[in-house]
C-alpha cells in the first residue's frame, strides 16, 4: 500500500512539473507558433482563385517516385480516340449545307460559378474557311462593341505555348456561337498545331481560358475536303 501511494505521488509531481514547463514555454513564446501555422496555411491557399492568364507556367513539376517493382506483365498502351471528327452541316430544312470538322466538347480551365458551371464549348470549321466556337449556353461576355443586333469582341489567343495574339469575334445577341473574323483563325493553323487557347471576359467570372485540343484535326479536316 505504501509503495502504491509513493508511485501515485511521483506521478502527481511529474505531471505538475510538465504542466509548469509547458505553461512557462507558452508564456515565453506567446502566439508565435500559432501565427506561423496560420501564415503557412494562408500561403498555400493564396492564388487558388482569380482570372486566367495566357502566360506560360514555369513551375517545375514534382519529381515522380520510381515504382519499387516493375509490373510482371506490361500491357500495350491504349490508343486515345481522336478529339476531332468530320461532319456534314445541315440547314434549317435538314438539307446538307456544307462539310466541316468539329472538336470534342471542352470545359474551361477553371470552374465557373453558378449559373455557368455546366457550360462547355467546342471549335467548329465549315467549308474550310468559317471557324467559330460553339457553347452549350450563350456566352455572357463583357467589354464588347455593340452593333445592330450583335456584339464584337477582341480576344487574346495563343497557339500551343507561343506568343499571344489578338483575334476578333462576332456574336449575334443571345447566340451560342462566337464567330472568328475571316483570317483570324485559319484552317492551316488548326491542322498544324496542338492546342488553341482563347481568353474570354465573362460576366461575373473574370477572364476565363478555354483550351481546345487540335490532335486529330488534320485528319478530320482532310476528310472534310480541307487537305
Amino acid at each position: 500500500m505504501e509503495e502504491t501511494r509513493g508511485r501515485l505521488r511521483t506521478a502527481e509531481v511529474l505531471g505538475a512539473i510538465t504542466s509548469s514547463r509547458w505553461s512557462s514555454a507558452t508564456k515565453r513564446l506567446g502566439l508565435v507558433p500559432l501565427l506561423v501555422v496560420v501564415a503557412l496555411a494562408t500561403a498555400q491557399c493564396d492564388g487558388s482563385q482569380g482570372s486566367d492568364s495566357l502566360e506560360a507556367d514555369d513551375r517545375e513539376e514534382p519529381a515522380q517516385e520510381e515504382p519499387s517493382q516493375a509490373p510482371a506483365e506490361a500491357s500495350p498502351p491504349a490508343t486515345a480516340p481522336s478529339s476531332w471528327q468530320a461532319i456534314t452541316f445541315n440547314d434549317e430544312w435538314g438539307e446538307p449545307s456544307g462539310k466541316g470538322a468539329i472538336s470534342s466538347w471542352v470545359e474551361p480551365s477553371r470552374a465557373m460559378s453558378f449559373p455557368y458551371g455546366d457550360v462547355r464549348a467546342r471549335l467548329m470549321v465549315q467549308d474550310c474557311r468559317h471557324v467559330w466556337i460553339r457553347f452549350t449556353e450563350s456566352p455572357n461576355l463583357v467589354g464588347g462593341d455593340i452593333g445592330d443586333g450583335y456584339e464584337t469582341h477582341m480576344l487574346a489567343a495563343r497557339w500551343n505555348d507561343g506568343e499571344p495574339f489578338i483575334v476578333r469575334v462576332r456574336q449575334q445577341w443571345s447566340d451560342k456561337d462566337l464567330i472568328f473574323s475571316d483570317g483570324g483563325i485559319d484552317v492551316a493553323s488548326i491542322a498544324g498545331n496542338q492546342t488553341l487557347a482563347v481568353l474570354l471576359d465573362w460576366y461575373d467570372q473574370g477572364r476565363v481560358m478555354w483550351r481546345f485540343p487540335l490532335d486529330g484535326s488534320s485528319a478530320a479536316l482532310a476528310e472534310a475536303g480541307c487537305g
